[in-house]
């Protein structure tokens, strides 16, 4: 195993309930006014992973919304909430829109390891978040999220959560070795097949990590929609896949019934037409232990998913050749 993982991903994976007691203190000292009537996060890949999380946490709460291009939509104004997010803190589409957060007269709240945005940061008087080291940035999402959640803390929209944090920390190590048990044989039943993978709106923010996992740990195709509007499209899809798919069903308890309604009615029709499928229950005692322990399954299933093809799940050569060949 270590011959394959050389960056050592499976240790930083060990011990993720510390990374959110640290990502919860590290929002502890920003400010937010409580004056704002939407949350706009300025972010790519991986650095946008908390905000997305946040999105399916209060996304019923506040309209939440991800930036994640070069330009900086116009309902951003005075009364958005605005957290610019950079794993590296070179992120050349961030620091695009982020110059433009600037120039509309707005104090966005900044989070990265380091890089220009750090220095610009605090050029500007921003409040910064300064990230830890991590592998790579979709590792870092426990850090952002939990640090985003502490620092909306002193508002209407989020309430005092330390307890619920340090539960969430104890659930997460507690089931880590069940939960690995669980990703390395789903690991293998994923094997050579194009993974797709399904949620609720709930849980889009648990989908997309899996999504996004897979593409860079795998270095492999992997898919993924919400219910319902899966059903209105991408379902005709399941008539022709010749055989190389296969299904993951995110089900959460907190779903409308509606919605798991449409996903057995999908699952019956993809097994009909010989398409593998896997139903994962969230587990948990509440919709945050629910959605973090399903996004940390799917770490551990990517990972377990590298190894099968024999690929270093951390390194990402083709992103970075793609970035040198940008300049």
């Amino acid at each position: 195993m270590q011959n394959i993982d050389k960056s050592n991903m499976a240790a930083f994976l060990e011990k993720f309930q510390e990374q959110i007691i640290e990502g919860y203190k590290l929002g502890s000292k920003i400010e937010v006014e409580n004056t704002f009537d939407k949350i706009v996060f300025c972010g790519m890949g991986g650095s946008a992973l908390g905000g997305r999380i946040l999105k399916s946490y209060i996304g019923n709460k506040i309209p939440v919304f991800i930036v994640d291009d070069y330009n900086l939509p116009g309902f951003v104004d005075k009364k958005s909430l605005v957290f610019v997010v950079s794993y590296s803190g070179n992120t050349e589409e961030t620091i695009e829109t982020y110059n433009q957060v600037l120039k509309r007269g707005l104090k966005p709240i900044v989070i990265a390891a380091g890089g220009k945005l750090e220095e610009s940061a605090k050029d500007n008087k921003n409040q910064f978040i300064k990230i830890p080291s991590c592998p790579q940035p979709r590792l870092s999402y426990g850090y952002q999220f939990l640090s985003i959640l502490r620092a909306l803390e002193n508002t209407s929209i989020v309430k005092e959560n330390k307890q619920i944090v340090d539960n969430l920390a104890v659930f997460i190590g507690i089931q880590k070795e069940k939960t690995k048990t669980k990703a390395k044989e789903l690991a293998k039943k994923m094997t050579n097949k194009i993974p797709v993978i399904y949620g609720s709106k709930n849980f889009e923010a648990a989908a997309y990590k899996w999504k996004i996992n897979i593409n860079e740990n795998c270095k492999s195709p992997a898919f993924y929609n919400i219910f319902p509007e899966q059903n209105h499209n991408e379902l005709n899809g399941l008539l022709r896949t010749n055989g190389n798919l296969h299904l993951i069903f995110l089900k959460c308890k907190d779903d409308n019934p509606k919605v798991r309604k449409r996903m057995d009615i999908v699952k019956k029709i993809a097994e009909e037409n010989k398409i593998e499928v896997t139903i994962i229950e969230a587990e948990g005692n509440n919709f945050l232990e629910r959605i973090i322990w399903a996004i940390y399954l799917g770490d551990w299933v990517s990972y377990y998913l590298a190894l099968e093809y024999g690929v270093d799940p951390t390194p990402v050569e083709l992103v970075e050749k793609f970035k040198k060949m940008l300049d």
